[in-house]
């Protein structure tokens, strides 16, 4: 994980996520844009291991349209709102993911494997992964 320490003002601070999305948005590959609501997602960490953050990707429903209408904007075209899952939150967290930060689309009946197998980061990560 790269943390970037900002001294200055707000504005120093909106500039750097600017220049990170950019870096990010560059990364994209093409698959990854075509992810959608309804698709299911892995993504890994490796921080001394490797962690594995499981994602289904849901269509936004606010109560605010501001806030429906902020991921159609162009600079978080290559975000998506989703549903996160992990042995660290088992229940499930919302939040937008960037696409470049996804591993690898999960089918549905890979998805629900890892559900029940309690959102795995160990060595049953490969068997989810090779069942295609």
């Amino acid at each position: 994980m790269r943390v970037t320490h900002i001294d200055g003002d707000l504005n120093e601070f909106f500039e750097q996520i600017a220049r990170d999305r950019e870096v990010a948005d560059s990364h994209v590959k093409p698959w990854q844009t075509e992810l959608k609501p309804g698709d299911h997602f892995v993504r890994l960490i490796n921080e001394g291991g490797i962690f594995a953050i499981y994602g289904e990707i849901i269509e936004p429903e606010f109560d605010d349209d501001e806030e429906n209408d902020y991921l159609k904007l162009t600079h978080m075209s290559h975000y998506r709102f989703c549903r996160c899952f992990s042995v660290q939150c088992p229940q499930g967290e919302l939040g937008d993911t960037h696409v470049s930060t996804i591993g690898k689309k999960l089918s549905p009946t890979q998805f629900n494997l890892a559900k029940e197998m309690g959102w795995p980061s160990d060595t049953r990560l490969r068997k989810i992964l090779e069942l295609e």
